[in-house]
């Protein structure tokens, strides 16, 4: 579910269109993780029903971390998302059961300010831990600038034009009184013909973050975990949405380095060293993988982090698109399958 609530939000920043179609499309997501845990590979295949009210998603995923990389699952999971019955339903192909989560449930929780997934699998002291990590910083009002390259190319058949969006931030830090530099860039390939062959998926995402309550990226999993920059976040969602065109290829970075104008890199302190360790196991958690922080040190140390600034590098690629006819149990939970007990 959390990688579908991502999806939604990446491509809910460029919304458009009103249009229904049965469509299918494949996409490639690279993350390097929080803080460089939990680095993963997704290839996803994404179904739409002609009607617009039901979505089905089938994604593998891979950890690439030397030490997540352990964690990696067999089976290619599935979601399927039904507007007209309110509800989402998950398996994995080679499981014998389902999860069947209802909308109502995942609007209480964004509106206690809660995924589903901190609820279910988040212990409340890594929660804080994560939350102490976040909020470190006393942020300026963030800067915004928008750089049309004038370049294009063909992406996957698709010609795309060049934008670069970059919010940038003064922050202070509230322990040790340094301001820092926090820069969040969206580097982007832009399709009008894409966004045109897209624009049903676009219209299912939006009707879905409405009836579950994940409004923005703040207010969305993947802005749960990154609540301490929500106003970096929203200031880049509210910048895209004036962009026209589809992104086939985007990368989302964020930083925290030196001063305006610094390339300061500062290895940090022992304990900001702590405090990312503390928010690493805190994203191992959102895994439910507790055991491998369990072994002795010497046989799973955190990721060393070669200096402070690099906090998630996200690249998301759109493969393919296609229409036609689509087989109706495509939306429809699998003969076999159980509930399981909630």
């Amino acid at each position: 579910m959390t990688k579908r609530i991502i999806a939604l939000v990446i491509m809910g920043l460029f919304l458009t269109g009103l249009s229904h179609a049965q469509l299918e499309f494949q996409t490639y997501t690279k993350s390097s993780g929080f803080y460089g845990l939990g680095g993963t590979e997704t290839v996803t295949t994404n179904y739409l029903r002609e009607d617009g009210n039901a979505g089905r998603s089938e994604s593998y995923t891979s950890f690439t971390g030397s030490l997540m990389k352990y964690l990696n699952r067999e089976g290619v999971h599935v979601t399927i998302t039904r507007l007209d019955k309110k509800l989402m339903w998950e398996y994995n192909r080679k499981g014998a059961t389902y999860r069947e989560i209802p909308f109502s449930k995942m609007k209480e929780m964004m509106a206690q300010g809660k995924s589903l997934l901190a609820e279910q699998q988040m212990p409340p002291e890594k929660e804080q831990a994560q939350a102490q990590a976040a909020n470190r910083y006393k942020w300026e009002k963030p800067e915004m600038s928008v750089k049309r390259t004038g370049e294009t190319k063909t992406i996957n058949g698709f010609t795309s034009k060049h934008i670069i969006i970059t919010v940038r931030t003064i922050g202070t830090n509230t322990e040790t009184g340094r301001k820092d530099t926090l820069t969040l860039v969206n580097d982007g390939w832009f399709s009008d013909a894409a966004a045109r062959k897209m624009a049903p998926e676009l219209k299912f995402q939006k009707k879905m973050m409405r009836e579950t309550g994940i409004e923005s990226w703040a207010n969305s999993g993947a802005g749960l975990l990154m609540k301490g920059y929500a106003d970096q976040f929203k200031a880049l969602e509210n910048q895209a949405g004036k962009i026209s065109g589809y992104p086939v290829l985007s990368t989302i970075r964020l930083n925290l380095t030196g001063p305006i104008g610094s390339s300061e890199k500062e290895t940090p302190s022992e304990e900001e060293q702590q405090q990312i360790q503390n928010a690493q196991k805190a994203l191992a958690g959102l895994f439910g993988k507790k055991s491998i922080f369990g072994k002795k040190k010497e046989e799973a140390k955190p990721a060393q982090s070669k200096s402070r600034n690099e906090i998630i590098n996200l690249t998301t690629e759109l493969k393919s698109i296609k229409t036609g006819s689509l087989n109706p149990k495509l939306f429809e939970l699998p003969p076999g399958k159980k509930p399981v007990k909630q």
